[in-house]
């Protein structure tokens, strides 16, 4: 949930019928929203109602092909809280993810893919900010220009604003560390996986991640409905990491990058997870002829315990290009808060929580509900903020299709403070009462939510009587400041040090 988004599609498929859509969740407000193409200037501005939703269709020709930087970016901007989610798909080969804001993005990611040398992966990494140095530490040979890369010899690349550096091979990337002095956003996905390796069914799987600074360290670990058992992708993002799952033989100690792989089952006591330093967990669908079922692999990376929501909004798609012929809602919560949840202003009835387990965490005991919805627009809630719980959309169909993401995350970035500095005072040489020249400085800066600035001269503040700053609200989560200091008569007494401070409100 955020205020501006920044979408890419990456390629799933030669097959020209995919449909690609972008579908927008509002709240409890109404919101005005703006959709610019980054690659074609092209912007278009939408009205949607408090809790409703806007589906937007995008052009095949606009997801990302081959190794490279563009600038296939679709950026979105709106007034009011939403939730965006993304979809690629046809009847037999679909997915989506769930859209994470600016405000969420992070320096420092792990990715989690899963192929072999003969299945296609990628992963993409779009700038926010100019000049944004970005390095990318694969597990396996990359090329990319005059550059090579392995688990040793990072890739280096300069990205400036709304560039997309995307790469793609025959190749496995999970556990791929990249790293930028500025913060980007990270995806990733397979165009076709099979899981486990080498069965009957192949499906597209694709996710946008999260920062390494915003994993979880406790999860609970449902399965989608009508699926006899579940695979299970732990990264981990720090050395050391010990990985326990409760109700399982699963205990295991990795370093940064590793990852353990595991099976859950649909029946018996549910399973959980604890890592010891945060870890991204990437939860699979299966393969058809493995799993009792006429539906393939789909992906979604799992919500900690402690980005779980008191509140979701979600639409279903239905229509042939995603083919869907069941829609759930998947609920993980306390035990205690079974009474407390409520779709579209129904409460769900604690009998629905079937399956439990126990968690490392304050939760003591969780639960695991999975409800068939209609293919529609649906709020989920509970009857506090207090009540938190998890979320899954999932979609299937007999034609072998399957798409799962998350309901969303709560992070604290969401709410994290964010100042970046784009103009800086240069230094002057002027002529004393020249009368020809001014003495003139500027600082600016963009802001999230908002902030003041201070002029200082040789370290002692400069009276705000002197200075003249201007406030652009660009949308009400970003606002831009431009600050200036200038005297027609510059005299000896104007040398010194100079520079603006800039401070969150």
């Amino acid at each position: 949930r955020g205020r501006e988004f920044n979408i890419v599609y990456l390629s799933n498929s030669p097959v020209t019928d995919i449909k690609h859509r972008l579908v927008i969740t509002t709240h409890d407000e109404p919101v005005n929203i703006t959709v610019k193409r980054i690659d074609t200037g092209i912007e278009s501005s939408y009205a949607i109602d408090a809790n409703s939703y806007k589906v937007l269709d995008m052009p095949n020709s606009f997801k990302l092909l081959s190794t490279g930087i563009s600038d296939k970016i679709i950026n979105v901007i709106a007034d009011q809280d939403i939730s965006v989610a993304v979809y690629q798909g046809a009847p037999t080969l679909q997915d989506g993810y769930r859209a994470l804001p600016v405000t969420a993005y992070g320096k420092e990611y792990v990715t989690v893919h899963y192929s072999t040398k003969e299945i296609f992966a990628s992963f993409a990494i779009v700038a926010i900010e100019n000049n944004t140095s970005v390095s990318i530490l694969p597990p396996t040979f990359i090329s990319y220009e005059a550059q090579s890369a392995n688990s040793t010899k990072p890739l280096n690349i300069t990205l400036n604003k709304h560039q997309v550096f995307y790469y793609v091979a025959a190749a496995n990337f999970t556990g791929t560390l990249i790293t930028a002095d500025k913060s980007v956003a990270v995806f990733g996905n397979n165009l076709g996986t099979k899981i486990p390796m080498n069965v009957e069914g192949i499906d597209y799987a694709v996710a946008q991640y999260p920062a390494i600074e915003y994993l979880g360290t406790s999860y609970i670990l449902p399965t989608f409905p009508g699926r006899a058992n579940d695979t299970y992708r732990v990264v981990a993002a720090y050395d050391n990491t010990t990985l326990t799952v409760f109700y399982s033989s699963v205990r295991s100690v990795i370093n940064k990058t590793q990852f353990i792989e595991f099976t859950v089952k649909a029946t018996g006591s549910m399973q959980t997870l604890h890592c010891s330093s945060p870890c991204l967990v990437a939860h699979y669908s299966r393969g058809y002829s493995v799993d009792d079922t006429t539906s393939d692999p789909s992906l979604t990376i799992a919500q900690s315990i402690d980005q779980f929501m008191p509140e979701y909004s979600l639409y279903f798609l239905d229509d042939i290009g995603f083919g869907t012929d069941t829609a759930y809602i998947t609920i993980v919560a306390r035990s205690s808060y079974r009474s407390s949840i409520y779709i579209d202003n129904e409460q769900i009835p604690s009998a629905t929580f079937s399956r439990s387990g126990r968690t490392f965490t304050a939760l003591r005991r969780a639960s695991i509900a999975s409800i068939n919805v209609t293919k529609s627009y649906h709020i989920v809630n509970s009857s506090s903020s207090a009540v938190t719980f998890g979320l899954i959309q999932y979609g299937s169909s007999g034609a072998k299709g399957a798409y799962s993401l998350s309901g969303g995350y709560r992070f604290s970035s969401t709410y994290r403070i964010y100042i970046s500095i784009y103009v800086n005072p240069s230094s002057l040489a002027v002529n004393e009462n020249s009368g020809s020249y001014s003495f003139f400085m500027t600082c600016a800066a963009s802001a999230y939510p908002a902030a003041t600035v201070t002029w200082y001269k040789s370290g002692i503040p400069i009276p705000s009587s002197n200075v003249t700053t201007t406030t652009d609200v660009i949308n009400s989560t970003m606002t831009n400041i431009t600050s200036t200091i200038e005297s027609a008569t510059p005299s000896l007494d104007d040398i010194g040090t100079y520079y603006c401070q800039f401070s969150a409100m």
